[in-house]
């Protein structure tokens, strides 16, 4: 506990005439010194009592003077003298005194008169005094309490509190004082009060405790966060808060200066976003007082992104896989748009899609061939030598595509995009499936996929193949089987891949783990599947997918991996609890994909048959908007 004390000292009442000082005392007992030495006490061992903080508790009148009994248990009597002459012996420690003229009661005190005109006062029965809050305003750091003092002659107040707490007591008027504190950290605290009567010696005390609770730092805005297009502009924040504040801005937002500033409204310029990516910052709202960040205002940024194009794989044999094209300024959402502009059905089952500077390329497993479409998907050519074609990579010159294929006995195929003829194949494990480049090299995922057949077993390796010479160079063994589903390039560190592993669906659980294309070794493996996954900004957001043909029923995993450290770092959910949420309602996740400017994108295949659907999310994870597209919407393309 710490103490600040208002009127730090403890008085002693004592009254000498018009000087009421100790010194003229001293005076006065040489003069009297001669006279008193056959007496056991002196007006000295009055004074000296009432630097003892003695009191009278009772005083008796009798015939001849008074009889007293003190505080401390002695008690002496006082006779009255005979024309001015010494008064007789009495019985207790004190009997007549020379220099005494008479002894008074006034109030709460017994005076003693000296014959030279001085006074010297004991107090009697000490009277309660009485204190008493009366009122107190608070704030959210600090507040003001009104107390009354009643019943005290010479009042001075003690505050309490805690160690971190400072007081600070006002003068006492007409029994009223104030007592202003601050309470660091805290919401709620006890504020002890003692008031003490220095009339009394310190003899009258009363203690009062003040419970306060104070204001909760409070910070509304019904606007805490804005997306901005990729071309920046102007934006106002508006909020209201109940402590002072400042503000610190991300480097690429500044303060507006354009216009007057308003209580509590803040205007930002955004600069344009010249990256490929979303970004996003937050505005700090600090504390004037304490230094720390009580609000956020948060401002997300498109980056260049133009187009979203979401394959539609359709259902096997159905030749009903179709193309949804949606631009993202407006939020237009064209189904069909392939067969719109072509009048004629995209395919049966596409698989897969990528974009170039000047095609869209989409695999259609079904139809058993590659379709490519200019920028306003006209078709333009398309490869037909490729059969059971699933995915497609597009090496970073953008003159050759590779394209997977479950054809004998699996291989892949090197496509040129200037005559859109197959110029070269490369044999792999049985049923490949993913399939990325990088540094001159492809990596393929070997599934194994027809392993239920009875003709070979599930594999287990990925294929490492010279893009150019398309010779494998050799196989490694990852230790999981069946590469089926997530084979996901990260954006920032494209030597990582996020590789899913389905297992057999029965004794086998599904599981996933990092490949390393630089080292061509698995990094680490991961708990649960990642069938459907996207990555961004350095993370893989997965959906994991597992079936079991024991139990007929699927499990579903939602994880987010940072890649930033070489290590991968797992946490639970996407994004945000709205996506995650989202996704757990969904009757069957089938896609996911996250934007240049950060936009998330589900899908939702529902019972595989009829159109499924597409869910928008903004950067920060709040919902936008959900949209009817085509049957399974699974593979997204942007730029």
């Amino acid at each position: 506990m710490k103490r600040n004390l208002f009127r730090p000292f403890f008085a002693l009442v004592a009254a000498f005439g018009l000087t009421s000082c100790l010194a003229d005392l001293n005076d006065r007992m040489d003069v009297l010194e001669g006279e008193m030495d056959s007496l056991v006490k002196s007006v000295s061992d009055i004074e000296a009592l009432v630097k003892a903080q003695v009191y009278v508790k009772e005083v008796r009148e009798t015939a001849s003077g008074f009889e007293m009994l003190l505080s401390n248990g002695e008690s002496f009597s006082l006779k009255n003298g005979v024309d001015g002459a010494q008064g007789e012996p009495g019985v207790s420690v004190i009997d007549g005194i020379a220099g005494i003229k008479s002894v008074v009661i006034e109030n709460d005190y017994v005076i003693f008169n000296l014959e030279d005109g001085g006074r010297l006062a004991l107090p009697r029965n000490p009277r309660v005094i009485n204190l008493e809050f009366t009122g107190c305003e608070v704030g959210v750091y600090s507040g003001v309490a009104t107390f009354k003092v009643t019943d005290a002659l010479d009042p001075y107040v003690v505050v309490y509190g805690d160690s971190d707490m400072n007081f600070v007591v006002s003068d006492i008027k007409d029994g009223v004082g104030t007592v202003a504190f601050e309470a660091g950290e805290r919401t709620s605290v006890n504020i002890v009060a003692t008031v003490i009567d220095n009339a009394s010696a310190g003899a009258n005390t009363n203690s009062k405790v003040l419970k306060v609770n104070f204001e909760t730092r409070a910070f509304n805005t019904v606007l805490d966060s804005a997306t901005m297009p990729a071309a920046g502009g102007d934006l106002q924040f508006s909020f209201s808060t109940n402590v002072d504040y400042t503000l610190e801005f991300p480097e690429w937002i500044s303060q507006a200066q354009t216009r007057a500033m308003a209580d509590y409204k803040v205007n930002v310029s955004v600069s344009a976003n010249e990256g490929d990516y979303a970004r996003t910052g937050a505005i700090k709202v600090i504390d004037s007082r304490k230094g720390d960040c009580f609000g956020t205002l948060t401002v997300s940024q498109r980056g260049k992104f133009n187009n979203l194009y979401l394959l539609n794989e359709g259902g096997f044999g159905s030749n009903n896989a179709s193309l949804t094209k949606i631009d993202p300024a407006t939020w237009t959402v064209t189904n069909s748009w392939f067969s719109t502009v072509n009048s004629t059905p995209l395919g049966d089952t596409g698989n897969d899609i990528a974009l170039t500077d000047d095609y869209l390329i989409i695999v259609l497993n079904g139809s058993n061939i590659i379709q490519f479409c200019d920028r306003d998907g006209k078709a333009i050519a398309q490869t037909e030598g490729v059969a059971n074609c699933r995915k497609v990579a597009v090496d970073p010159s953008q003159k050759y595509a590779y394209v997977t294929s479950y054809a004998e006995d699996g291989y892949v195929a090197k496509i040129d995009l200037t005559s859109f003829n197959v110029v070269a194949t490369c044999k792999t494990g049985y049923e490949p499936e993913g399939i990325v480049i990088y540094d001159g090299k492809l990596f393929v995922a070997n599934s194994g996929g027809y392993a239920y057949l009875g003709s070979h077993g599930y594999e287990q390796s990925i294929s490492v193949i010279d893009a150019e010479t398309m010779k494998e160079i050799k196989k490694v063994d990852t230790g999981l089987i069946n590469l089926y589903g997530a084979f996901v390039q990260n954006d920032r560190y494209p030597r990582y891949v996020l590789v899913n592993s389905s297992g057999d669906y029965y004794m086998t659980p599904a599981a996933s783990f990092i490949f390393d294309c630089e080292t061509q070794e698995v990094v680490d493996y991961l708990e649960g599947p990642s069938t459907y996954a996207t990555t961004y900004a350095g993370k893989f957001y997965t959906v994991g997918s597992e079936f079991s043909y024991v139990t007929y029923g699927y499990t579903y995993y939602l994880n987010t991996i940072d890649m930033s450290s070489g290590t991968p770092a797992v946490t639970q959910g996407i994004i945000s609890e709205s996506v995650s949420d989202a996704i757990k309602a969904q009757v069957a996740p089938y896609g996911i994909f996250i934007a240049p400017d950060g936009e998330v994108f589900i899908t939702d295949a529902g019972n595989y048959v009829n159109r499924g659907h597409l869910s928008r999310f903004n950067a920060a994870g709040q919902f936008q908007s959900k949209e009817q597209v085509g049957v399974c919407p699974s593979h997204f393309a942007a730029d």
